[in-house]
């Protein structure tokens, strides 16, 4: 993925801050760091949906409120797709242990530890965008099955006019433009939705075989490649 790394940093001594977005800026992926210094300026942040893909914590602040902030991070649209870190400006964390945290990141910072917490939320966004186009495939498959069975039983009874939602085609040539690391999935998933269909041409339990005609002329209408 090529996607430009950009992080929420939340930590109440600012040049501590500032020495972490140093080390951030030399990553090839970084682009842009945004500095707060407590958890309330950051859910701010992240409420107005300012793009981040990794938020940056310090341990100095109290377990449990930074316990309620991820909680209510994870709420806002940009925080279900970011990476929490719990940063220690020491070899050793304090607290070994932080409710909604995940993720490490202790002084000195190396490169390949940034690297690291860079390589997570990448996969983390990757798999969430994923989850949420399995959803819509399946959503728009069924909305396009019952769109199918219907027009096939209309023109069965001689309504050969009538017309196809031009909506529901819209909605499926977007899917259409997906990345190659997405289109099998899409293909997958539809493939599975019409496996269960009668196959055309074969007689389906009540005999209706010219309406299993007419849907896979149809399914061929709405998702041709």
């Amino acid at each position: 993925m090529t996607t430009r790394f950009r992080a929420l940093i939340i930590h109440p001594d600012a040049e501590a801050g500032k020495r972490l977005e140093a080390e951030l800026a030399q990553l090839p992926s970084f682009y842009k760091a945004v500095i707060v210094s407590d958890l309330t300026s950051a859910l701010a942040q992240m409420a107005q949906d300012t793009p981040c893909d990794a938020v940056f914590v310090s341990e100095l602040f109290d377990a449990e409120e930074i316990f309620g902030f991820t909680l209510g991070a994870n709420e806002t649209p940009v925080g279900e797709d970011a990476v929490f870190v719990a940063v220690s400006d020491a070899a050793e964390p304090v607290n070994q242990e932080l409710f909604g945290i995940e993720h490490w990141l202790t002084s000195p910072y190396t490169q390949e530890a940034l690297q690291n917490i860079v390589t997570i939320a990448q996969k983390t966004k990757l798999e969430n965008s994923r989850a949420r186009l399995i959803e819509a495939i399946e959503l728009m498959t069924s909305m396009v099955i019952a769109e199918i069975d219907s027009t096939a039983a209309a023109r069965k009874k001689g309504q050969s006019n009538r017309a196809i939602s031009a909506h529901i085609i819209d909605a499926c040539k977007t899917f259409h433009d997906l990345s190659p690391d997405f289109m099998s999935t899409y293909f997958d998933l539809v493939i599975d939705a019409f496996t269960n269909l009668p196959a055309p041409g074969q007689k389906s339990a009540d005999g209706n075989s010219q309406e299993d005609h007419v849907r896979a002329v149809l399914a061929q209408q709405y998702f041709r490649d």
